[in-house]
């Protein structure tokens, strides 16, 4: 019995591994059917829109992806918007990648959680089932390729 619930968490964790290499490789793809679905969300949300403009402007090579409940589409009053910003072989330090995105973000009428990683230690991490980029490059969603 035990050695059934291993083998099947194994492959579980398996299918999840791949799961979200595919979906992170899709996004660097930029295949024309996620354009579209990248397009209708940001043509639905202007507020998103001028986010994910402002940090493309300020960091110009970088993939964004939205995640948390604003992609599941369970707003409340209090959502807000969280993104996470993949930058390869950043020049600078992440945390100071993130400064820059935050205060390219003053003004914005909506509250936004930005994070920076290296996308290399992103990809590192894919193949951990339960880890952040696992977790987001399988549910979240890619709002900018570079």
């Amino acid at each position: 019995m035990f050695a059934l619930g291993v083998r099947y968490l194994n492959g579980f964790v398996a299918a999840s591994e791949t799961d979200a290499r595919e979906r992170h490789r899709e996004g660097a793809a930029d295949h024309s059917e996620e354009r579209t679905v990248r397009d209708a969300i940001l043509d639905q949300d202007p507020v998103l829109l001028e986010i994910v403009e402002r940090l493309v402007a300020e960091i110009r090579r970088c993939r964004i992806y939205l995640f948390g409940s604003r992609d599941r589409g369970d707003v409340g009053s209090d959502s807000d918007y969280d993104l996470l910003l993949l930058v390869e072989h950043p020049a600078e330090p992440t945390y100071r990648l993130s400064q820059r995105a935050y205060r390219a973000l003053r003004g914005v009428p909506a509250a936004v959680d930005v994070l920076v990683w290296d996308r290399a230690a992103f990809e590192s991490r894919l193949h951990l089932p339960a880890s952040f980029p696992a977790t987001v490059a399988r549910e979240g969603r890619v709002l900018h390729a570079a």
